[in-house]
């Protein structure tokens, strides 16, 4: 039979089924909660998930356990309750974020977005329908620069990035205003020196008013209600409607 690892306990069951956990300090009075692993002890994935279990973090707070998963560089990030359905999923989350940021080395701009979703910029500033508008446009940025160096990027780069919106002004408007902010906020993190974006072209409106200044715009992006962001079409003269049925 195979030696589990440490605090790695076979159960069980009056059925017949067996049930392998994590089982930290058991049989003390710190004692954690039954931590749930993979059935093969042979698996890839029961070695992962064996890893991952001596970087989780749990506190008692009266009858309640708050859980914590400390990623590759250090970083700790909250997670749900070991017997909730999305435990394993959010490990898994944290632990990308983690590689994301070690790629931070080389201050890509995959390094960055996974940074600024960490902070209380992104967390604890923007409304969660201002989240929703930003996730949008911050995947099409790691999608299409995710490799690219930050400080590396020009106006050039930028205005070709935003020129990817052709005809349709209203998404070109709230993804330059995204990538930003981006930038900016990254730049006293050492990403970037500069703002390449402040010197691309300015999208005009397409309507009778003349459009909002950036910083007017940028002010709605980062205090909008919940769902505002999504509707923008309807508020924000030359919107584009593609931005409320992306």
């Amino acid at each position: 039979m195979v030696a589990l690892p440490k605090y790695v306990k076979k159960r069980t069951k009056r059925n017949g089924r067996v049930f392998i956990y994590f089982e930290k300090f058991r049989g003390t009075a710190h004692a954690w909660p039954r931590i749930p692993l993979p059935p093969d002890p042979f698996s890839p994935e029961f070695s992962l998930r064996v890893e991952q279990s001596w970087r989780l973090l749990a506190k008692k707070d009266g009858d309640a356990w708050t859980w914590q998963f400390v990623d590759i560089v250090g970083h700790a990030h909250d997670i749900c309750d070991p017997k909730d359905k999305d435990f394993w999923p959010e490990v898994d989350r944290a632990e990308k974020i983690g590689r994301d940021a070690a790629a931070g080395k080389r201050k890509t701009f995959a390094a960055l977005i996974a940074e600024y979703k960490e902070s209380d910029a992104y967390k604890l500033v923007l409304g969660e329908g201002s989240k929703e508008g930003y996730d949008i446009y911050l995947e099409d940025i790691r999608v299409a620069l995710g490799g690219e160096v930050v400080a590396a990027f020009t106006p050039v780069n930028a205005q070709a990035a935003i020129d990817a919106y052709k005809g349709r002004p209203g998404a070109a408007r709230y993804f330059r205003a995204v990538l930003s902010r981006l930038i900016s906020w990254g730049i006293p993190r050492g990403f970037s020196l500069t703002n390449p974006v402040e010197n691309t072209e300015k999208i005009a409106g397409g309507g009778t008013y003349s459009p909002w200044p950036d910083w007017a715009f940028e002010l709605f992006l980062q205090h909008a209600r919940l769902g505002l962001c999504q509707c923008t079409a309807d508020f924000i003269p030359g919107s584009d409607p593609s931005i409320s049925s992306r």
